[in-house]
């Protein structure tokens, strides 16, 4: 299982009385948190790496309406919960599914991973820039150390005439 450092645990916190997830529940707002996010269809979330972003949007059956939520990075993936890792890497479960009180299915969770950075040609530019100064970093080193070897052999060649006497 995984450690106990569970929100549900923790004695130190004090929900206030209204979060900032509860006043961010308008789509304007919903989509602007979502711009950098991409839904994953219901059938690929058993293929999340672990400690990917995601953000959800669940469903509260008392009053009927869907809820988004910041969620946090992907812990554990199980059948019917998902684990996540939040603030201060406090774990909480995301039900996968809601259901009603006979046990069926009404609402699947909506989750959405954190995007990946788009490629662009300046991009690889950079990289490339980068890859050269860590180069010529390197092959400084190596000649250094290629000239410390050196003395250091003919410091130990030395020392071996000197035994031998």
């Amino acid at each position: 299982m995984y450690n106990n450092r569970k929100l549900s645990n923790d004695k130190n916190y004090i929900r206030p009385r209204q979060t900032i997830t509860e006043t961010i529940q308008n789509e304007e707002d919903i989509n602007e948190l979502l711009q950098d996010f991409e839904e994953v269809e219901d059938g690929c979330i058993e293929y999340l790496s672990l400690n990917t972003l995601v953000r959800y949007i669940s469903y509260d059956k008392k009053n009927k309406q869907e809820l988004f939520r910041f969620g946090g990075l992907v812990f554990k993936i199980d059948r019917d919960y998902i684990v996540l890792s939040g603030k201060n890497g406090l774990k909480f479960s995301v039900q996968r599914y809601i259901r009603n009180d006979k046990g069926d299915i009404i609402y699947n969770t909506r989750f959405f991973k954190k995007k990946k950075k788009e490629y662009k040609e300046d991009d690889e530019e950079e990289q490339n820039k980068q890859y050269d100064e860590a180069l010529q970093k390197t092959l400084t080193v190596i000649d250094e150390q290629s000239s410390i070897i050196k003395k250091q052999e003919k410091e130990l060649e030395k020392l071996r005439k000197l035994v031998k006497k």
